[in-house]
């Protein structure tokens, strides 16, 4: 490293594997804890805050079924004769497995709902969009509304990620709004008209000509528009 120059810490790493209470200490936080609600909340549990936990509840909880009931069929392969199998020995280690599994989850939705209470309780629709994780998103669209008061304005979404077109759009709404999802930014030149509004969220392929005060987009003419908004979420142009 040269004199005088600054070295950035990052992080702090341990390099050696936690074991013994500490290690079920980690373990118990990984499985109890929680993290705020996300884009894949809906559609994903892992059972723990992160990815690279070394234990999932799923799998210890099925190593733990399996371990049961193979001491229960050793059970009675020992006692041959004097004992008989009982199904509700296998259905209740299983129950209760599985009621384990689902306390977990149970314990997760519940902070979830308390955090979720504790950030929107006693705010009104306007107030929980304006303090949601897309808060700047939706600062962004409704400076776009504001400043356009035309009536039956037609707005066209450019961007070139899901989420913000889906949630651009949704909070365009109920305005004249269009993107299609899996398709180009935008239609093709002859459908768009003069006085029509576009609005670019990154990330995207459009580029601003801000000599020519044209957008330039893949495969079509430049575009003429004239800027509105400038934000660091956005632009807004008007079609000349």
């Amino acid at each position: 490293m040269l004199a005088g120059s600054i070295a950035l810490l990052l992080g702090i790493y341990l390099l050696y594997p936690v074991a013994g209470a500490d290690g079920l200490k980690s373990l118990y936080l990984q499985w109890t804890s929680f993290t705020p609600w996300s884009q894949t909340s809906v559609n994903a549990y892992l059972g723990t805050i992160s990815l690279k936990a070394e234990l999932l509840p799923v799998p210890v909880i099925a190593c733990l079924l399996g371990l049961s009931l193979f001491a229960y069929a050793l059970f009675l392969l020992l006692l041959r004769g004097k004992t008989h199998f009982d199904w509700r020995v296998v259905a209740t280690l299983t129950i209760v497995c599985w009621i384990s599994l689902d306390l977990l989850w149970q314990n997760r939705l519940l902070l979830r709902l308390h955090d979720t209470h504790r950030s929107f309780a006693g705010m009104g629709p306007v107030e929980k969009l304006a303090a949601a994780p897309d808060k700047e998103l939706f600062t962004f669209i409704e400076r776009v509304k504001q400043k356009v008061d035309t009536p039956n304005s037609r707005f066209f979404l450019s961007t070139s990620d899901d989420h913000f077109g889906v949630r651009g759009s949704y909070h365009l709404y109920p305005e004249n709004v269009y993107w299609k999802r899996h398709a180009p930014e935008l239609p093709n030149q002859r459908h768009l008209r003069r006085d029509d509004y576009i609005v670019v969220i990154p990330p995207t392929e459009i580029r601003f000509d801000d000599r020519a005060q044209a957008l330039l987009m893949p495969g079509h003419d430049p575009l003429p528009v004239e800027p509105l908004i400038v934000d660091n979420t956005g632009v807004l142009f008007r079609v000349k």
